[in-house]
């Protein structure tokens, strides 16, 4: 049973109506891949860097920063964390998370003091669906393997800030939520736009029961019905048909909203009004 809050024209509008002076010229980025940026094999060592923005050009990487200082850069704030999904190259990761920093730099909005992008190595699509399905069986271990090598750091950030909460898309739910079960911690708020996992995933007794105990006050999906990443093998997944519990979703938890009046494509999730319209009204209210 599910209960959907279903997104009205109103939030149609482009999102380009969040472009704002960015609220700092660099932000941090912890990296899983090799040399940091190449998209198909993982780094020895989780890399944290701050990386200028840019709205014109690819990012620029600035000096590292070691995981004690970024741990005092986020006491005491709100803090948002970024989790793309797979076949994400660098440049395309750098667009989705600016695009983000816009919006939370919003005047009207301003609901995080800081934003934290996560880049993992979730391999690179080509313009063939044989490729690209086997980039799906394939970016599936490297998910999960992820969120179990982030699970430290997410730990160390949840300790020293006011709250944190995660954003992701698509595959970067698997990384999220690996992540969460490999600590005994609690976040803000675990938002889901596009999720690649099972509707009924989330169920005490399904892989991410546990996600619940994980999360202080929401876990919100993001879904489409006109996505097309679902619309054959994936009609089953709740980036199309949203969670899918025992019980009403009317309960504190969990919350289901219908994006298909605006989402088309499987990444306009990362530039639409739906979602930060909603999610600017949300987060207004929980202060």
């Amino acid at each position: 049973m599910k209960t959907i809050h279903s997104l009205s024209l109103l939030f149609l509008l482009p999102f380009t109506s969040f472009a704002q002076p960015i609220f700092t010229d660099s932000f941090a980025v912890a990296s899983l891949r090799e040399d940091f940026k190449r998209p198909n094999k993982f780094s020895q060592e989780l890399q944290l860097r701050w990386v200028e923005v840019s709205n014109d050009s690819d990012f620029d990487l600035l000096s590292g920063i070691e995981e004690e200082k970024l741990a005092a850069a986020v006491k005491g704030k709100r803090v948002l964390i970024l989790i793309h999904g797979m076949g994400t190259p660098f440049p395309r990761a750098k667009n989705y998370y600016r695009q983000v920093i816009h919006w939370a730099d919003d005047a009207g909005a301003q609901p995080y003091d800081m934003v934290i992008g996560l880049l993992w190595p979730g391999y690179q699509l080509k313009p063939s669906w044989l490729h690209n399905g086997l980039v799906f069986f394939k970016a599936n271990p490297h998910a999960r393997k992820s969120g179990k090598k982030l699970s430290g750091l997410l730990a160390v950030l949840a300790h020293e800030a006011q709250s944190v909460d995660l954003l992701t898309h698509s595959m970067g739910s698997k990384v999220a939520l690996f992540a969460l079960k490999h600590q005994d911690i609690k976040i803000g708020n675990l938002f889901l736009m596009a999720p690649s996992i099972g509707a009924k995933a989330l169920r005490e007794n399904r892989k991410y029961g546990f996600a619940g105990g994980s999360v202080r006050d929401k876990i919100i999906a993001f879904f489409s019905t006109n996505d097309p990443a679902f619309r054959s093998v994936g009609k089953k997944k709740m980036g199309h048909r949203g969670i899918e519990n025992n019980n009403p979703l009317t309960e504190n938890k969990f919350l289901n909203m219908d994006c298909s009046a605006a989402i088309r494509t499987h990444s306009a999730y990362w530039s639409s009004q739906a979602v930060f319209g909603f999610l600017t009204d949300y987060l207004a209210e929980q202060r």
